[in-house]
């Protein structure tokens, strides 16, 4: 299977992320918690991805990590910057709406 033939997985990564990324998506469970995360980060400005899933249920940590790139490059969340998460201690990026999906809510 060729890195191309699952865009949810990294270069790299095992077989088995590629066919778990291919479920996740095709299944619909991707969509789902990206519209969970989009909600969160909506109520929840500025916080980590961390602190979201401390406020999330049923979606780890994990997965709002890798679905906040996904809604960035959506254009439907932004980087808010920089600071200590509260919830693990390390310098992390805050997400928030971006500009233009506030003007659409």
């Amino acid at each position: 299977m060729s890195a191309h033939a699952v865009p949810h997985s990294r270069t790299g990564d095992p077989v088995s992320s590629y066919l778990a990324g291919e479920e996740v998506h095709a299944g619909g469970l991707a969509e789902r918690q990206s519209a969970a995360i989009l909600s969160l980060v909506t109520r929840n400005p500025c916080l980590t991805s961390r602190e979201l899933a401390g406020l999330a249920e049923g979606i780890d940590r994990h997965a709002i990590a890798r679905r906040l790139p996904e809604l960035e490059r959506a254009g439907l969340v932004v980087r808010a910057g920089f600071r200590r998460c509260r919830a693990g201690g390390r310098v992390s990026v805050t997400w928030m709406l971006a500009p233009t999906q506030g003007r659409l809510l």
